[in-house]
């Protein structure tokens, strides 16, 4: 594990952390989807500056081999090679107790939205406020798509998600069936966009 906060004042519960999914095969892509560059950052770092400034704290979730040399807060996919799934699962048992402390909500996004920006993230955040018991706060794009790779989940979400993945069902969409969920519509899908091939990373440097 590399990274970690110390002292007394990191380990005070907080609302939400934000947590950056990493470590993906990036099988269509060729290459390491999170260390491809975007006006001299990479999408990873980007991704985790951007939580930062929203949340106040942030982590990746990714392998150490391959990421510690970033030196930012990391820690392990607990079931690696399980997908994204995997990945929630490992922010939420950080958000129940690690060494920052507890956290009752995890933002959790994706490495590979370059078009995510904070102010879509701080809308998304203004909907912890609200007290109807959800699990999870996941927005729903103007396309149609619910978007749980850019979403918010309460830390007690941990339980179903680790049962289901128990069940060698990775799906995570099928995750939220498990989950009181809170859709949130965006009028626009420019924001989740992801980028999975070569292709797609050419048209985002085409539109910069």
């Amino acid at each position: 594990m590399s990274g970690l906060p110390s002292g007394a004042a990191d380990r005070v519960p907080v609302l939400v952390r934000g947590y950056v999914l990493a470590g993906g095969q990036s099988s269509r892509m060729g290459r390491d989807k999170a260390l491809l560059e975007l006006d001299g950052r990479t999408l990873l770092r980007k991704t985790y500056e951007l939580l930062e400034r929203v949340c106040g704290q942030a982590v990746i979730v990714g392998p150490v081999e391959r990421y510690a040399s970033l030196g930012l807060p990391l820690i392990e996919d607990e079931r690696p090679g399980c997908g994204p799934l995997s990945g929630l699962e490992s922010a939420l048992a950080d958000c129940q107790g690690s060494a920052r402390g507890a956290a009752e909500w995890a933002m959790v996004v994706a490495c590979d939205m370059p078009s995510l920006d904070e102010r879509a993230l701080r809308q998304l955040l203004l909907e912890t406020g609200k007290e109807d018991g959800a699990q999870a706060i996941v927005p729903v794009s103007s396309d149609g798509r619910r978007q749980p790779l850019c979403a918010l989940y309460r830390a007690g979400a941990r339980d179903a998600v680790s049962k289901q993945l128990e069940t060698g069902n990775f799906r995570l969409l099928e995750a939220l069936a498990r989950l009181a969920c809170r859709w949130v519509p965006f009028d626009s899908s420019r924001h989740f966009l992801n980028v999975n091939t070569p292709e797609e990373w050419e048209a985002i440097h085409a539109r910069q």
